[in-house]
């Protein structure tokens, strides 16, 4: 189970996608319900783990009077897809977001919200080093990867040392 919590923190998408296909696959279980109960538990857990007493009670009245809404809460999940991404939008809101009137605004501006938070998060530098190949291993250079998946050799050889 620890993986399993890790993996949401570290990877919602990739733990909401592994769910709904379990769930997909558990379709004809009569305890289905109970798993998609669960599960919609767990969205709205996740956003509200770190907030403080009065945000959690805040959000939970605005959910349940469907102010902020199962769209809204499947699109902070979606776009705060990691753990450092959701520790820093809880910390905007607590920051921007002073009391209950304050976050009947939250649903519109969560794509302004996503900017700002994303512009928290530290750059990753890559530096990458010439491509050596072993007898063994081949590193290939990957174009594309949400598309398609395309080997480009030109790039690969153009690379290529021999050692």
């Amino acid at each position: 189970m620890d993986n399993l919590q890790n993996n949401m923190e570290d990877n919602w998408t990739q733990y909401k996608n592994l769910v709904e296909k379990y769930l997909y696959i558990l379709s004809e279980n009569p305890y289905l319900p109970d798993l998609k109960r669960d599960y919609e538990y767990k969205k709205v857990n996740r956003i509200l783990k770190n907030f403080t007493k009065p945000y959690k009670t805040w959000f939970n009245e605005l959910i349940d009077s469907n102010i902020i809404t199962s769209a809204i809460i499947e699109n902070i999940n979606n776009s705060f897809n990691n753990k450092l991404l959701i520790d820093n939008f809880t910390k905007y809101i607590t920051a921007t977001y002073k009391n209950k009137k304050d976050l009947l605004k939250i649903g519109a501006n969560l794509d302004n919200i996503y900017e700002i938070v994303k512009d928290t998060i530290p750059k990753f530098n890559f530096a990458p080093t010439k491509l050596k190949f072993v007898t063994t291993t081949a590193i290939a250079w990957i174009v594309n990867p949400i598309d398609k998946v395309d080997i480009d050799f030109k790039e690969i050889y153009r690379r290529f040392e021999r050692y």
